[in-house]
């Protein structure tokens, strides 16, 4: 599944990933599976990864379309919250910025974006790993070898 989300109760947060070419209709279906979730709520904390995203990114048009449709939802719930968007690479990191330029404006949430996983959990106050994708963990991060 190009959207995929999950909620963390225990931890107030939902992680949601983005992956190969994700397209409107996935987002919206996106919106629409969290909405009817009795574990999603309107003040829990968000986790946004956009690393996994390949190949041609949504058009920057219909990216910002999408991004003012998620915005109208925000300030219609009129709720706080935060939101952490980590994309260390393209072409998610242009998807994430596009989306931070538009959502950033609903001055009811604090969003910030990343480009250091870790520093996302540090945002959102929380420490557990499971709200990290996989392969950005420290332990399974691979370091070069000493020559």
């Amino acid at each position: 599944m190009p959207c995929s989300y999950e909620v963390f109760a225990d931890l107030d947060v939902v992680k949601i990933v983005f992956t190969g070419s994700t397209t409107v209709r996935e987002v919206v279906d996106l919106l629409d599976r969290m909405d009817i979730d009795p574990a999603y709520h309107r003040t829990i904390d968000e986790i946004l990864h956009f690393d996994l995203i390949e190949g041609n990114a949504l058009d920057p048009a219909i990216l910002k379309n999408v991004s003012e449709l998620i915005r109208g939802v925000m300030l219609m719930n009129n709720r706080s919250k935060r939101m952490a968007l980590v994309a260390r690479r393209q072409p998610g990191r242009t998807v994430a910025e596009a989306f931070f330029d538009v959502i950033a404006r609903v001055p009811e949430l604090s969003v910030r974006l990343f480009d250091d996983p870790l520093a996302a959990l540090d945002f959102l106050g929380r420490s557990d790993r499971r709200l990290l994708l996989p392969e950005t963990r420290p332990e399974n991060r691979h370091q070069a070898c000493p020559s």
